[in-house]
């Protein structure tokens, strides 16, 4: 069976919904939100914050919001899936 190619995350920390939509396609959505209930996701504003220069700097070029880390992704889809 050949390896399930993953697209490259928008987010520096991760897969936007929208990206999530495309891969687990939008009947397997509401399973993979389900599957991941108690999972821990990042939430995207755009910056990340500089413990060195106490400041906020730009780490995206826009607020992505909720972000799914591609651990948990590739786990729903290979266990749930079979990719």
């Amino acid at each position: 069976m050949a390896e399930l190619e993953f697209p490259i995350p928008e987010c520096p920390l991760g897969y936007t919904y929208g990206q999530v939509l495309d891969i687990v396609s939008q009947e397997r959505m509401e399973d993979f939100v389900d599957w991941m209930y108690g999972q821990t996701v990042a939430l995207c504003n755009g910056s990340i914050y500089n413990y060195e220069t106490k400041s906020y700097e730009q780490q995206c070029v826009k607020p992505h919001g909720t972000i799914y880390y591609p651990s948990d992704v590739k786990r729903f889809v290979r266990s749930r899936l079979g990719g």
